[in-house]
């Protein structure tokens, strides 16, 4: 199977995750002394499993991070799923941030700590209620502590954790979109054109027999990542720029349909899964686990990638 980075059960954990983590929140701010003092994040504590949104801003952007369904999503990426590992660590980072020592938040301390123009800020919801309103300024000990504010407070903490958070927006989506390696691949078909081989030790063969060396090419676009996401309600006015399909075969028995798109000289892709009449025991269970991920969502991808999928070689 293509080595996607989340599969569905995985997401579906996370749910389980983030409230056991919650859970030990609320028990640290019953007994404070368990957390060596005052949670960073405190009212997000006494919330618990009712955290809906968590919004991650710096001077360029915000990344806002809401549970639907039981599942993270990225609302700047047209509520493409989060990456679980990304949002697990943030979780687990404000659920262990306690407070140390405190300084009144005076205009020099603020401007010492860069607090003024804070460096980043972290807002967290349960639903529309805003629970904690949080900038963070400067690192501190060894980069192993950071100075942080409370909106509603004027005192200045240092606090433990750095919140070295990706700033990217789609570093915090599914990446990559897909992770073929070249070795999986059977048979590539555009229209007519086709080209097969028996094993992952052959040559590619096209219709006249010869072979076709494409390895570079599969290569080159065997991890593809996506720099922005819409989903087909937002896509839907470009789908008349279609440009071609791309249909590959895995040695599995896993059909993957690449659907390309140019737009304004940006190259976007929609993915579709299936399977051969007779695939291996796994691939019906990795489409059922991964079709969410791919039905209905259209993924720019880099331009010297989409260049090379439309380009690929037959003779």
């Amino acid at each position: 199977m293509p080595n996607k980075i989340i599969k569905t059960s995985l997401i579906l954990a996370i749910t389980s995750i983030y409230v056991l983590i919650f859970a030990v929140m609320y028990a640290s701010w019953i007994y404070p002394e368990q957390s060596h003092g005052k949670l960073l994040f405190s009212n997000s504590n006494t919330s618990g499993a009712e955290l809906s949104k968590i919004i991650i801003s710096n001077s360029q952007q915000h990344i806002t991070l809401e549970n639907k369904s039981d599942y993270w999503v990225v609302a700047e990426a047209d509520d493409y799923y989060a990456d679980v590992e990304l949002v697990n660590l943030l979780l687990i980072e404000l659920s262990r941030s306690t407070l140390y020592s405190s300084q009144e938040a005076t205009p020099a301390n603020l401007d010492k700590y860069e607090l003024k123009k804070p460096i980043l800020n972290i807002k967290t919801y349960a639903n529309q209620t805003l629970l904690d309103d949080i900038d963070f300024g400067a690192l501190a000990g060894k980069e192993q502590y950071r100075y942080a504010k409370s909106q509603n407070k004027e005192e200045i903490w240092l606090t433990d954790g750095t919140y070295n958070l990706p700033t990217d927006i789609y570093t915090w989506v599914i990446q990559p979109v897909m992770d073929l390696p070249s070795s999986m691949v059977a048979a590539i078909e555009i229209g007519d054109q086709k080209l097969h081989r028996p094993t992952p030790m052959d040559n590619f063969i096209n219709a006249d027999e010869q072979n076709v060396d494409i390895i570079p090419q599969l290569n080159l676009t065997s991890t593809i990542k996506a720099i922005n996401i819409k989903s087909a309600s937002s896509f839907e006015p470009l789908k008349h720029n279609f440009l071609k399909q791309i249909t590959i075969t895995t040695f599995q028995g896993l059909i993957i349909k690449y659907n390309i798109y140019n737009v304004a000289d940006a190259y976007w892709l929609n993915i579709e899964l299936s399977a051969t009449h007779l695939p291996k025991q796994e691939v019906n269970a990795y489409i059922k686990e991964n079709g969410m991920f791919y039905n209905n969502w259209y993924f720019q991808i880099p331009a010297i990638v989409g260049q090379t999928l439309v380009s690929l070689p037959f003779e």
